[in-house]
């Protein structure tokens, strides 16, 4: 019996003895199953989780994409499955095979919930030039108090700035009608692709499981904690 389902099965690495080097990605993309080399200094992989990209090889190994971006070649029998246990309800697809059943997952969880948490495959520093661009935006403000709990939550301790997506955007508005500016190309973009892509893949479903007819996306904000108060009496 195989210890993993194979592709997209969420994973746990367990009993590995030593030390791994993650894979370079560009490896990954050729499709090598060979030619492994350190593409940053060697971790202790045990208790890292994430997701089946290719099942057992002829060596009998896995390769498995973690949680925070890396890609690791893993023995099968390193390997045991794990169901989400409340921190997401989903992982977010790689394959047309999984956006299928991911998109009626998904929406099935906002029938049910109004929400759905979705553990996505960002990189450390991926997440952290995402936040280092945030920081250079500008126009942080707050919508309407009798807008703020429908779009940022009840009891709402953030504040927002537009993002366009690019240059071509600058004459068009977020969702709460500010004029929208030019935003980053970087990680904040990767993040905004990621929002149209969930937008598409649930587009055929919101009329018949949601109660409403989609076409097409408000432009994206990006959120911040708010410092104080004294900032939220000011915006």
């Amino acid at each position: 019996m195989p210890a993993v389902d194979g592709y997209g099965s969420l994973v746990e690495i367990h009993g590995f003895t030593g030390r791994l080097a993650p894979v370079p990605e560009e490896t990954v993309q050729s499709g090598s199953e060979s030619a492994i080399v350190a593409a940053e200094d060697e971790v202790d992989p045990n208790g890292v989780r994430g997701r089946v990209l290719r099942g057992a090889s002829e060596a009998g190994t896995c390769l498995v994409q973690t949680f925070d971006g890396r890609f690791f070649e893993v023995p099968e029998d390193n390997l045991r499955p794990f169901a989400a246990d409340g921190s997401f309800d989903l992982s977010y697809p790689t394959s047309q095979q999984e956006a299928q059943s991911f998109s009626l997952l998904m929406v099935d969880s906002l029938a049910r919930k109004g929400y759905c948490v979705v553990q996505t495959y960002l990189t450390p520093k991926e997440r952290q030039e995402a936040a280092d661009e945030s920081f250079i935006l500008s126009g942080w403000t707050l919508p309407k108090k009798e807008f703020e709990a429908a779009y940022l939550g009840r009891n709402n301790c953030t504040k927002y700035a537009p993002v366009s997506r690019s240059e071509q955007d600058k004459a068009t508005t977020d969702l709460f009608g500010k004029q929208l500016g030019a935003a980053p190309d970087g990680a904040l973009k990767r993040c905004d692709d990621v929002m149209t892509e969930v937008g598409l893949l649930l587009e055929h479903l919101t009329a018949t499981r949601l109660g409403f007819t989609s076409w097409g996306r408000s432009a994206c904000v990006a959120r911040l904690p708010l410092d104080d108060s004294a900032e939220e009496r000011k915006l």
